[in-house]
């Protein structure tokens, strides 16, 4: 259901049904809880509308990507880079402060541009979301 507009995005209350929890993909469903998300509102809907929420499969990868590869990949330049510039000691410490920054990157890039990797869309039944893309549905 619609909680507030602000232009094109809708906040989104994540509402109790069968299909929440079906796909795990928001985490919510482990937790208990039920969230609210801001979705790209292409349908103009308005606050009270109920709305289906659809998130393209691209999107999911990259935000996948981000979250556990990168954060990988800092760890092991960090590694890399001080066990060859001294000894494994401080590649261990490299290590560690490459997973630490990819994180902190990671947390900065999510405020500076909302939405992006994941961006929800706000789906009708009618209006179904159809780029010739797999989309993954949260109700």
């Amino acid at each position: 259901m619609v909680q507030e507009v602000k232009g094109e995005m809708a906040l989104v209350r994540l509402g109790d049904s069968l299909a929440c929890g079906a796909c795990r993909r928001c985490g919510l469903a482990q937790t208990g809880s039920r969230g609210e998300v801001w979705a790209v509102n292409r349908l103009g809907a308005e606050v009270g509308s109920p709305v289906t929420l659809a998130m393209g499969g691209r999107g999911f990868l990259e935000g996948a990507f981000l979250a556990y590869i990168l954060p990988l990949l800092g760890a092991a330049a960090g590694y890399f880079l001080g066990a060859n510039l001294v000894d494994k000691t401080v590649g261990i410490w490299g290590g560690l402060a490459g997973f630490g920054g990819s994180l902190l990157f990671l947390r900065f890039w999510t405020i500076r541009f909302p939405g992006e990797p994941w961006k929800v869309v706000a789906a009708g039944e009618r209006n179904g979301w159809d780029e010739g893309k797999s989309v993954n549905k949260c109700m």
